[in-house]
């Protein structure tokens, strides 16, 4: 959410794949369609299709996602809606609490280097301390500006005692009424 637009391919190939479903479920005129109904399901509710064990695996992955994505394609197909890959991907990957960060991080006002390192922060990609001791790469993680917490995503720009300075400061300085202390806050003060 609020990413580059680069979809998660796990869920965008169950959309791809509940193209073949609502088909199978619409009794779309295609062979392929007729030959699924005439081997596999015979004659029964499609929505209550179990594969057998010795179906292909490919039927049997495709049976799999019709059991994930079976609400969102009954609510659809009780609707009159057709399918459409961006709100079934919409609906599969959930709607959290979107936050444009691309526009906000990737300004043309913003120095390159400094846009890269707010996009990696926005992610809670940088390679903090944790991050490092978690891959074995270091052994100590505690926090080099204040020497006292594990340097952690939070810690380093919000909880150090260093950064809750800096943040204060400019707090002040913008005359600001409520504190910063996560992005959150961050964003919907620059939003």
């Amino acid at each position: 959410n609020g990413g580059l637009g680069i979809k998660n391919a796990k869920q965008w190939n169950w959309v791809m794949i509940g193209k073949y479903i609502w088909w199978v479920a619409s009794k779309k005129d295609s062979l392929w369609v007729k030959w699924v109904h005439h081997v596999y399901i015979k004659d029964r509710d499609w929505w209550m299709y179990k594969p057998s064990i010795n179906s292909s695996w490919s039927w049997r992955k495709i049976c799999d996602v019709k059991e994930r994505m079976k609400d969102c394609l009954m609510a659809r197909q009780a609707q009159g809606k057709g399918y459409d890959n961006n709100e079934v991907y919409g609906w599969i990957r959930g709607q959290g609490n979107k936050m444009n960060w691309a526009s906000w991080v990737w300004s043309r006002q913003n120095v390159p280097k400094h846009c890269f390192i707010g996009w990696l922060a926005t992610q809670k990609r940088l390679l903090t301390k944790d991050r490092l001791k978690a891959m074995k790469y270091i052994a100590d993680d505690t926090c080099i500006i204040c020497g006292s917490n594990i340097e952690s995503h939070e810690h380093l720009f919000f909880e150090c005692t260093f950064s809750t300075h800096c943040w204060s400061l400019l707090q002040v300085w913008l005359d600001l009424k409520h504190p910063i202390n996560d992005l959150e806050c961050l964003h919907s003060w620059r939003c």
